[in-house]
């Protein structure tokens, strides 16, 4: 399957607050992922629990690959043991975008998430960062959760099981707010979660770069050189291996207040340094 380009996107930043968003609305291009399927004689279109699953992977994919800024593919998987056995969404550095359901038998029009991906509580999530220009023997990340709370409970929305997992795996206070093919809902019903406590919340920035492991040196340098130049010197500065023959180095800010397109040219300036493989920069929260 093609990929399509995004509809909309528009990021946003509160004043004041360690708070930083994006919105995404998908219109041509979601119609057209439904449209191929609709066309596909011998498999003919996705139910409509499935619609509005993948609907709201396909937008939380580019959510998340707008906020990275991640030069290779983001690849956003569900891998369930019901009727829906995998369900993949992947999203490039551009925000072109593909996405697609394998699924076995039929499924209800009441179908819940649990009911096509998690029957046994098998189901898993994953989120894989492919990089554009890999080095022999470098491996993508990845990272993986259960569909299920910290109780054990199954989560029911694609916005819990992503909040789930950038707080386990990214250490980000993430909420979300995902529609496809209904009627919004209430919003107050949908962000069921406390306020951001703002007196005791730190909001962080760091810049990645992933260096070959001969030019880790190098790319030290060119790192702290680029970020000191451009007004935002780092704090703490942390080196681990990626891979067989790459380092990446991620540089925390001391700045909690930044400017999201100094940023992109900053990090774009050092995916161009010789040694670096990528580079790029994300926000993240710490109590």
């Amino acid at each position: 399957m093609g990929r399509i380009t995004v509809s909309e996107l528009h990021k946003f930043l509160f004043d004041g607050l360690p708070v930083r968003g994006a919105i995404v609305r998908l219109t041509d291009a979601w119609q057209e992922i439904l449209q191929r399927r609709a066309v596909n004689t011998s498999t003919g279109p996705y139910p409509l629990p499935v619609q509005e699953m993948l609907g709201e992977m396909t937008a939380a994919g580019v959510l998340m690959q707008s906020n990275i800024k991640f030069n290779g593919a983001l690849v956003f998987q569900i891998s369930g043991d019901g009727p829906v056995k995998l369900a993949v969404t992947e999203v490039l550095t551009n925000l072109s975008v593909r996405s697609t359901v394998t699924m076995i038998g039929d499924l209800p029009a009441d179908a819940t998430l649990t009911d096509m991906v998690n029957v046994h509580g098998k189901g898993r999530c994953a989120i894989t960062l492919d990089p554009k220009d890999k080095q022999p023997g470098q491996q993508p990340y990845q990272g993986v959760v259960p569909l299920v709370d910290v109780d054990g409970q199954p989560l029911e929305s694609i916005a819990a099981i992503l909040q789930q997992y950038m707080r386990q795996s990214e250490q980000l206070d993430t909420v979300l707010v995902l529609a496809a093919n209904t009627l919004l809902r209430p919003l107050v019903n949908a962000i069921n979660r406390k306020p951001l406590d703002v007196a005791s919340t730190e909001m962080t920035n760091a810049v990645f770069v992933v260096a070959e492991r001969l030019h880790q040196r190098l790319a030290l340098a060119m790192l702290q050189d680029v970020l000191e130049r451009g007004g935002y010197p780092p704090g703490d500065i942390d080196i681990q291996p990626f891979g067989d023959a790459e380092v990446v180095i991620e540089a925390t800010l001391a700045a909690q207040s930044v400017e999201g397109e100094e940023l992109d040219a900053m990090v774009q300036q050092l995916a161009a340094k010789p040694g670096v493989r990528q580079a790029f920069w994300s926000p993240s929260t710490r109590d």
